[in-house]
């Protein structure tokens, strides 16, 4: 099982497009906006069965209209 965090950086006014986009990809658990003093504007939960379905919903987050910038951070350890 791959659990992941996603930080998500939106071209300028796509952020909530971007998020209900994210929302509809296959392992997405949670997406939620991020305000204040933050370069991302999206955080985004993925949790995959394995590697090769977590590659192809990071793919598909990477193909969503106004994301500019992904970074992921992949949980190791017990995934509950």
């Amino acid at each position: 099982m791959t659990l992941a965090f996603v930080f998500i950086e939106c071209i300028k006014d796509l952020a909530s497009s971007a998020e209900q986009a994210a929302k509809q990809v296959q392992g997405v658990l949670e997406a939620h906006s991020v305000k204040g003093n933050s370069t991302f504007d999206l955080v985004v939960k993925v949790q995959t069965s394995d590697e090769r379905q977590f590659k192809e919903a990071i793919s598909a987050i990477k193909s969503i209209a106004g994301i500019a910038a992904i970074a992921t951070s992949i949980v190791y350890g017990s995934v509950q």
